[in-house]
């Protein structure tokens, strides 16, 4: 019997095939790049959403007043606390933030899956 896989649940194996292993790994940089660099310039109180957030490594590690994260994969919802406001959608489309717009718009490995 064959199955029919949907486009999400290629994307959600993708993910885990490709991350899963060096999640830690890739937790444990984002943290030294935000504390080290990035908080030099994103101000604590700021409103910030990452573009194609992935599985949460910035916005996670990232002090921000409000956060939101936006990421066509619903798995990425998981991977999130309950500070960041998760927004599971084609970020190529048009995004109605639930408040104010953002200060800063944050995105890495991101502009290559674009078509």
């Amino acid at each position: 019997m064959m199955t029919t896989r949907t486009k999400e649940e290629a994307l959600c194996d993708e993910y885990r095939i490709r991350f899963e292993k060096i999640q830690q790994y890739r937790n444990d940089v984002w943290k030294i790049i935000c504390r080290r660099f990035l908080r030099e310039v994103i101000p604590k109180e700021a409103h910030v959403l990452d573009l194609g957030c992935g599985w949460g490594e910035f916005i996670k590690n990232i002090r921000a007043g409000k956060k939101y994260a936006m990421d066509l994969n619903p798995d990425s919802g998981v991977h999130l606390h309950g500070s960041v406001v998760f927004l599971q959608q084609d970020c190529s489309k048009e995004c109605r933030l639930p408040d104010e717009s953002p200060d800063v718009v944050f995105k890495s490995n991101f502009l290559e899956h674009l078509p």
